[in-house]
């Protein structure tokens, strides 16, 4: 009797617990212990990840799932993009300002020697003869009939010279076009030379080709000179077109230079100003060009 109940007993216990392979015993308890780290995933991120996992098993190896190893190389290739300096897509360009007369053609003269630099000087033979019109001669003789003639033609030739292509890694402009738009413009303004709406239109196809174009500046060096100085220069070298440009011009073209460059106004400067008296003997000036050529040719900061 004691026989018969043992072996009862013994078939109870093995209908109830199933026999377990070792195998699949370390099987089950892998999942068991694993994170369920795609419940809340997508379908296709889920399919992804049981693609890297079967991989894994596959070869042996302990991978990342899909999505976050190819988050991770995105990581990693973004930051070695950003550390990879990037080469300029243009010259270091640098315009050179001042009044009439304050030594800009010799500035562009001093430097144009050097291999590295290319310089571009006002393309006045441009503004003289127009298919035989002098424009800057007519502006002398009536500001008020051809300044809007003058200035338009002045943005459209200044353009050129920003988007004129260079393999010089240093170039040097007569002048820019925010020249233009933010000192003659605003004399022409001031004197009644442009009427309103001509202003307006002047200062609408600067802000087009300005979010349009690259017309950008790196450098401003302003030749700084009083008017009265620069007058006296004028009538020294007798330009034909100069010869009827008074004082009183000269002062308002100062006082807008200025305003610009030194009192931020009405906009500031596109690029640091580095401001060289201009009212020196011109061995003095070209002594400090030299001395500041480090920062004109873009190797040191300007402060």
């Amino acid at each position: 009797m004691n026989w018969l109940r043992t072996q009862l007993w013994r078939r109870c216990i093995s209908s109830r617990v199933p026999a377990v392979s070792p195998a699949k015993t370390a099987t089950t308890t892998q999942s068991v212990n694993k994170p369920e780290r795609n419940k809340d995933a997508s379908p296709a991120k889920r399919k992804l990840d049981s693609l890297a996992s079967a991989s894994s098993s596959t070869l042996g190896l302990s991978l990342l799932p899909v999505s976050r190893l190819l988050k991770k190389s995105f990581n990693l290739i973004a930051s070695e993009e950003s550390a990879v300096e990037k080469p300029r897509s243009r010259p270091f360009v640098v315009s050179i300002e001042g009044n009439i007369g304050s030594g800009k053609s010799t500035f562009l003269q001093h430097f144009s020697a050097m291999p590295e630099v290319e310089t571009h000087q006002e393309p006045i033979d441009l503004w003289t003869n127009l298919k035989g019109h002098n424009l800057l001669g007519m502006l002398y003789q009536d500001p008020k009939r051809w300044s809007f003639l003058f200035q338009s033609y002045v943005q459209l030739t200044r353009l050129g010279i920003h988007l004129q292509p260079s393999s010089a890694p240093v170039k040097l402009i007569e002048r820019s076009l925010q020249n233009n738009r933010y000192c003659f413009l605003e004399i022409g303004r001031e004197c009644g030379h442009l009427q309103d709406a001509e202003y307006s239109v002047l200062c609408k196809y600067y802000e087009l080709v300005e979010s349009q174009l690259d017309i950008g500046i790196d450098l401003i060096v302003y030749l700084r000179t009083s008017p009265e100085v620069v007058h006296a220069r004028m009538l020294k070298r007798g330009r034909t077109e100069e010869a009827n440009i008074p004082l009183e011009y000269l002062k308002k073209v100062h006082k807008y230079y200025d305003r610009w460059l030194l009192h931020r106004q009405p906009r500031p400067p596109p690029a640091p100003v580095l401001v060289i008296d201009a009212d020196q003997a011109l061995e003095d000036v070209k002594r400090q060009f030299d001395l500041k050529k480090q920062i004109i040719m873009g190797q040191e900061a300007a402060v």
